[in-house]
């Protein structure tokens, strides 16, 4: 087998991987989030394991992407954590029963 074929042969199967892990929806956030939203010039709100659809001084609020089946939970809003100490949630998918941990914190 020449390198070329077995470089091709690798590529195939990797987005052969990579188009199945977007169909079955196993990765990324929920669409119409984002993972940093900003508060001023300084500080901005982040979110691990899930997705912001809006955030303030007062409240964030998020959706969470299971990334096992792709589920996508209904929107949550907590008070926006102070600096340095994270909201921490651990949830479970009620579709699949996978288990996530999600942090909200600002930096």
């Amino acid at each position: 087998m020449k390198l070329g074929q077995w470089v091709g042969g690798v590529v195939s199967v990797l987005a052969g991987i990579g188009m199945m892990a977007a169909a079955v929806g196993c990765a990324g956030i929920p669409k119409g989030t984002k993972e940093d939203v900003s508060l001023g010039a300084t500080v901005t709100v982040h979110a691990t394991g899930a997705g912001i659809i809006k955030a303030d001084t007062e409240k964030t609020t998020f959706k969470i992407k299971c990334s096992l089946c792709g589920y996508e939970s209904e929107a949550i809003t907590i008070d926006t954590p102070a600096m340095g100490k994270p909201h921490v949630l651990k949830w479970v998918c009620p579709k699949c029963g996978h288990k996530q941990t999600i942090t909200v914190q600002v930096n």
